[in-house]
This record gives structure tokens, C-alpha cells and sequence, in this order.
């Protein structure tokens, strides 16, 4: 993703966002993107909120939901719809695999998980 991508600022531009494993990052905060085989994630709409992430995300703790029908991948953090993903790459799309939480690598921090939920809808 290029660096002029709504969503992207050079302190907080990857939360909301959604990355996809080896596929990287699928889509920035604040874009709508849609994912074809062979291509790389084509921006297919923008969401008004991309240039207010570092208000979104505030100074305490962020609740993140995430929504994974089928090919369609949702992130909604404090409340905002941040990112979506139309993933109609059925050749590489995972349709199982980890749910990881991470802290990318940097000066020290301090990073906490809390009141983690995974509520498996079968269909």
C-alpha cells in the first residue's frame, strides 16, 4: 500500500486496518478494497474517516470488532468502521488459520490484551 493511502499517518496507521498473513496488508484504515487473484488489493472506495484514526483510537484502550463472513472482512475499532475487504481471491484466500495479536517491533512498549472474545458462528 502506498504511503498517500487514506488511513495512513506516521504514528497510528495500522490499527483498523486489515492484514492477510503472507498477503500483507489487505487494507489501510479507511479504504474499502477488494482482493483478485494474481492482483494486488484494488481500493475500490474510501471511508470518511480515515484522516480521524488518531482520534478514533484515542489515548486508553481500544476495542477492536472483527467480522469475517465468508470473504468479507470488517474492522470496526471504537465504534468506527475502519476497513473493509471484499476477498474474492478463492485461490488464496485462507479459510482457516491463527488469530494472532501483535505489537510490531520498535522502541520499548508496553502492550496489553484484555477481555478477548471468539464467538464462532456455524452456519
Amino acid at each position: 500500500m502506498e504511503r498517500s493511502s487514506p488511513g495512513w499517518t506516521e504514528t497510528k496507521r495500522f490499527t483498523g486496518g486489515n492484514h492477510g498473513g503472507k498477503r500483507q496488508f489487505i487494507a489501510l484504515p479507511g479504504q474499502i478494497t477488494q482482493l483478485v487473484e494474481g492482483e494486488i488489493p484494488r481500493l475500490i472506495g474510501t471511508l470518511d474517516n480515515a484522516t480521524k484514526i488518531d482520534k478514533i483510537l484515542g489515548n486508553g484502550w481500544v476495542e477492536n470488532h472483527i467480522i469475517a463472513k465468508g470473504g468479507v472482512l470488517v474492522h470496526i475499532t471504537n465504534g468506527h468502521l475502519t476497513s473493509v475487504v471484499l476477498d474474492d481471491d478463492d485461490k488464496n484466500r485462507p479459510v482457516e488459520g491463527l488469530l494472532a495479536l501483535h505489537a510490531h517491533q520498535g522502541p520499548p512498549m508496553k502492550v496489553e490484551f484484555r477481555n478477548i472474545r471468539l464467538k464462532v458462528i456455524t452456519p
